[in-house]
């Protein structure tokens, strides 16, 4: 589980995955998608956009803090996660 501390934290978490993820969205990445994959990625989106809506205190946000499939992330870019979330 992520060690957040700020809902500012939060916020910038939510960008760098959002950024991350947009890239699934080109016509020649989503075509080579399952139905499945579509579903998670979907979801995935859905409730990083939510969490600041349906989880108004930082705990329940960080302890409903979707998890990422490991295919989401870019290759190359998962150090910058970590970088980006203890950045305060």
């Amino acid at each position: 589980m992520m060690l957040i501390d700020s809902w500012s934290a939060i916020i910038r978490s939510r960008a760098f995955y959002l950024a991350q993820t947009d890239l699934w969205y080109f016509k020649d990445r989503w075509d080579s998608l399952t139905s499945s994959q579509k579903g998670q990625l979907n979801s995935f989106r859905s409730a990083l956009r939510d969490i600041t809506s349906y989880h108004p205190d930082l705990s329940a946000a960080q302890a409903n803090w979707p998890a990422a499939e490991a295919w989401f992330i870019v290759e190359g870019s998962e150090g910058d996660v970590l970088d980006w979330e203890s950045d305060q």
